[in-house]
């Protein structure tokens, strides 16, 4: 992995119990930033509690409405493995992360 991957801020659209969160703490490691965002309350209390167990203090867990969510500047890299497939708006989420994910132009 490299030293760039290993500093990347990563967000997951519907992170759910957060079950993805082991694989993708692993390409960052622990100098990257994970933030996973879901409706469900009670997918994100057993998230939260995935988090505290395994002690990963870079791993941000927020309750909203994907269509709703702002990403953070920083963010290089977004996922979601089945949630968007719930989203009627989807197409406005990846929009917003295909966006903020562009390369600057530099014309």
């Amino acid at each position: 992995m490299t030293d760039a991957v290993h500093k990347s801020v990563i967000s997951e659209v519907g992170c759910g119990t957060g079950l993805n969160f082991r694989y993708l703490w692993a390409a960052i490691g622990g100098t990257g930033r994970l933030v996973g965002i879901d409706l469900t309350d009670a997918m994100l209390e057993k998230g939260r509690a995935r988090v505290q167990r395994n002690g990963w203090r870079n791993v941000e867990v927020v309750e909203i409405d994907a269509v709703d969510y702002l990403f953070p500047v920083e963010v290089q890299g977004a996922i979601s493995t089945f949630a968007l497939a719930l989203v009627p708006e989807y197409q406005r989420v990846m929009d917003h992360a295909h966006q903020l994910l562009l390369p600057a132009d530099d014309s």
